[in-house]
């Protein structure tokens, strides 16, 4: 905004999916903080916009469990004792046995499907992408079910790393989308409501949607 002032005191808006349930209302908070700071707009926040949103993980956790029993990914009998022997909250203990052989039974009832799109088509063989050659229906959107994996093999690719300035270590491990190799990360809220009201209670309207 320092460099193209002509935009500087235009209404601002802060969009994003998945995960930016986290950084959205965090960031759209650090801007009215700093507004706050200077006693004056530096940025003219209006609004923010999230989709698919991490909130709250006790709720986000119980209702993906009851969205999979619900289109017949997991058994009923699963998600009774999800309900029963599972406790998301942020004061939860250590889970008892029961509850995690009734989420291991869901994670393998799961694993192989697109949870983004449950009705997609799998990518028949993502260790060979080039044998694949995607055909989609006629008179239809369908989604190309190896995209991720297209993107992973592009990332992935010592080339495109060197382009990029990343991988500059030589780490040991391929790019991921989501990736489990820093298991104790600890550094991120289990909820983010407190921080959704606070922002709206400064004026910042709010648009939430699956």
């Amino acid at each position: 905004m320092q460099r193209f002032p002509e935009y500087k005191n235009r209404d601002f808006y802060i969009a994003g999916e998945s995960y930016a349930g986290h950084f959205v209302p965090q960031l759209a908070e650090l801007i009215l903080q700093h507004n706050k700071l200077a006693k004056k707009t530096l940025i003219n926040l209006k609004g923010i916009m999230i989709g698919n949103a991490v909130i709250n993980y006790e709720t986000d956790k119980k209702g993906m469990y009851e969205y999979h029993a619900s289109h017949g990914l997991i058994p009923d009998e699963i998600l009774e004792e999800i309900e029963r022997y599972c406790n998301f909250s942020d004061k939860a203990l250590p889970q008892p046995h029961e509850c995690d052989n009734a989420i291991d039974i869901a994670i393998a009832n799961t694993d192989p499907i697109d949870l983004y799109n449950i009705y997609a088509p799998l990518c028949p063989n993502s260790d060979d992408l080039t044998a694949y050659r995607y055909t989609p229906y006629k008179n239809s959107q369908v989604i190309d079910p190896c995209s991720d994996d297209y993107v992973i093999a592009y990332m992935n690719r010592l080339d495109v790393q060197k382009a990029l300035h990343a991988s500059v270590t030589k780490i040991k491990y391929n790019w991921q989308p989501c990736s489990d190799v820093i298991a104790s990360w600890t550094d991120s809220p289990l909820t983010i409501i407190p921080l959704l009201k606070e922002v709206m209670a400064n004026g910042v309207r709010a648009w939430i949607f699956r």
